[in-house]
């Protein structure tokens, strides 16, 4: 359960964008033990990063070196149960680490679509950036599909939720797309306004609307709270053609808790 946005930053490159953000909330059980702060990782040949959950020990969210960025969100057509403990399907949170060996988006769609059998897994939606792509890659316990296309230039928006992928599809997007694609001021009650009469910046728009939560509808908010659930980590991984930067907010984005920051020096893809 997560909701994940990729915005780009500065000015257009040649070709795709020159550096972007990617953005992930994540929405856990209450009763889930916290994760483990990102860290530095080797991923085949690479050096990458990402955070651990202790109870499947993957990840939901992670970067290589070459500027590969995933995030994992699991599929819930229907309202999510409790997953059985003796359930034989392998954890969704072991792609992103395998997957992160490789040096291109291209090269990861190669590998889902070679090595990973849906079947051994419970539903999920991946989704990647490199600076140059974007992928989808939805498994949904019998099939794969994987689609890799050309970033334009519109900001990237998925999300999930226990409760049932569509009933917070529509809402979340709705504000996704009031609060980006003007790249105005926001109706929601001022949460965008600058004192300095400046609008705001694409990444504090970004940081904003991860921290949004509506007073009467906090189940179906970014920012998610309800009595099993709520939103309880945030994570910010910017990709520049200098390096990778992976920022670790170990707690709901609108509250104070441990932060982490981790650099990777940018590698080229072969």
């Amino acid at each position: 359960m997560c909701t994940v946005t990729v915005v780009p930053i500065g000015g257009a490159a040649r070709v795709g964008w020159d550096a972007f953000r990617l953005a992930c909330n994540r929405d856990e059980q209450r009763t889930r033990p916290p994760a483990a702060a990102p860290r530095p990782q080797q991923a085949g040949t690479l050096r990458a990063i990402w955070p651990i959950d202790p109870v499947g020990g993957g990840t939901w969210v992670g970067a290589n070196e070459c500027g590969v960025v995933l995030s994992l969100l699991n599929r819930n057509i229907e309202p999510a149960g409790p997953r059985p403990h003796d359930d034989p399907r392998a954890s969704r949170g072991a792609i992103i680490p395998a997957a992160l060996e490789h040096q291109s988006l291209a090269a990861v769609a190669r590998f889902l679509k070679d090595e990973i059998d849906p079947k051994r897994y419970p539903p999920f939606r991946l989704i990647g950036v490199d600076g140059i792509d974007s992928l989808v890659c939805e498994g949904t316990g019998a099939t794969l599909r994987v689609e890799v296309s050309a970033l334009g230039a519109a900001p990237l928006f998925i999300t999930s939720s226990g409760l049932g992928d569509a009933l917070v599809e529509a809402p979340r997007r709705a504000l996704f797309n009031e609060w980006f694609s003007a790249m105005g001021e926001s109706s929601e009650g001022g949460a965008l306004a600058r004192t300095d009469g400046r609008s705001p910046s694409i990444l504090q728009k970004q940081d904003a609307f991860h921290r949004h939560s509506w007073p009467d509808r906090t189940h179906l908010s970014v920012c998610m709270r309800r009595e099993a659930a709520r939103t309880v980590s945030f994570a910010a991984v910017t990709v520049s053609p200098d390096g990778v930067e992976f920022h670790y907010h170990a707690g709901p984005p609108d509250e104070t808790a441990a932060e982490t920051t981790i650099h990777l020096p940018r590698r080229r893809s072969a």
